[in-house]
């Protein structure tokens, strides 16, 4: 059994308390937490090693794992940062890098993710 644990926040914890209360006969329950697939975190990190050619390839199996999960925030991730890491790098055709992060942007702006959309829009703003 957990104990109460002093909080050296009692402020916070009033305002925290309130918003808590009214569901006080519920359960948090979670039943899925999931992370992108493995490759769009190899295709990072291929990145910042510099390994271009890599990184294509992960982004790559990260766009079709996420495509087999139904994922489409993970598709829009994976969009967003191969984008970024070409055009960075200055590769590839910068028609089809726009249209990579728009894809991206498009897809986050409907789910109302706002870190990736904020992401999808500094690359943009830094190479548009």
């Amino acid at each position: 059994m957990n104990q109460p644990r002093r909080l050296a926040a009692p402020r916070q914890a009033n305002a925290l308390h309130d918003v808590l209360a009214p569901w006080s006969d519920r359960v948090i329950h979670i039943e899925v937490i999931a992370r992108p697939p493995v490759a769009y975190s190899l295709g990072l990190l291929a990145g910042v090693l510099g390994r271009d050619a890599e990184a294509d390839d992960h982004f790559a199996t990260a766009l079709e794992v996420a495509s087999r999960m139904q994922a489409p925030l993970f598709a829009a991730m994976s969009r967003v940062e191969w984008a970024a890491l070409r055009l960075d790098r200055g590769r590839g055709d910068p028609h089809e890098e726009r249209a990579l992060v728009s894809d991206g942007l498009e897809t986050a702006a409907a789910a109302r993710a706002g870190g990736i959309e904020r992401r999808a829009r500094a690359v943009i703003a830094r190479h548009f």
